[in-house]
């Protein structure tokens, strides 16, 4: 008969990857919930569709250029580190993008959000390859992918 009981580490594992998953849906779902907004973020503003785009744009960008790099980085700094500032990057991000008087500062706080999440989301797939053995990677890999 198998054991049901987890280990502290395989808890540990479990915790951490539910953070990284939390940590990667609020990094996509702001790309997902600003679509709902253009709208209203065109009559606030007073800018065309054409301008307002590029508050997807941007983003999607700025992701599509840092996930390559973010594996250079982590030859510099530990994954922690990392993942620690990337937060606190999409932070800052997002009370730019809250307190943004012009759509300038909008556009400068989404910039800053897609930043944090090129940088997250190669982290999150990275972090599962080390902490969890071979045998157990494609489950793992199946929650967050």
């Amino acid at each position: 008969m198998k054991s049901t009981t987890q280990t502290p580490i395989e808890i540990k594992h479990t915790q951490l990857l539910l953070g990284l998953l939390m940590a990667g849906f609020i990094g996509l779902f702001g790309e997902t919930a600003l679509n709902i907004a253009l709208s209203q973020l065109m009559k606030d503003f007073t800018i065309t569709p054409s301008t307002v785009q590029w508050l997807s744009t941007s983003y999607i960008l700025a992701i599509g250029i840092l996930a390559p790099l973010s594996g250079l980085l982590l030859r510099w700094v530990t994954t922690r580190k990392l993942l620690l500032s990337s937060i606190l990057i999409f932070i800052i991000g997002t009370i730019i993008c809250a307190t943004a008087p012009l759509f300038a500062f909008l556009l400068i706080g989404r910039i800053i959000q897609g930043i944090a999440t090129g940088i997250l989301i190669p982290l999150i797939f990275n972090t599962v390859l080390i902490i969890y053995p071979p045998e157990k990677r494609g489950t793992a890999m199946g929650f967050v992918g």
